[in-house]
């Protein structure tokens, strides 16, 4: 394996935000993606506008999923950031290092108040 660092970024735009529909624990899904040098593995994100869980209510929460059914190792291990940027206010991120099993994931809770 090679120990060099790479880094990838993945932009996801969301037109008309504002006009979410979704209910606490209902998510916007990304399109999948994947980067040469992730070693086969199969990305995507899921935005909850209402907060992923009851005790996110008020807020949006962000998280991103490993496939399950990607041609990469069975754990892979990536530091990474995550970040969201609403139309008013600083940017808000994480980082975290974190062994991905396939069908995994990590997510961002209340990332942003809405409203």
């Amino acid at each position: 394996m090679n120990s060099e660092r790479k880094e990838f970024t993945f932009f996801w735009f969301i037109e008309n935000y504002s006009y979410c529909w979704h209910k606490n624990g209902e998510a916007l899904i990304s399109p999948n993606f994947s980067a040469d040098g992730l070693e086969g593995t199969a990305w995507n994100l899921h935005l909850y506008p209402r907060g992923a869980r009851d005790e996110d209510k008020g807020h949006t929460s962000l998280m991103l999923n490993r496939s399950e059914s990607d041609e990469g190792p069975d754990s892979a291990t990536i530091k990474l950031k995550m970040s969201a940027l609403a139309a008013k206010g600083p940017p808000r991120s994480f980082v975290e290092q974190y062994a991905f099993k396939r069908g995994g994931r990590t997510w961002m809770s209340q990332v942003l108040k809405n409203g």
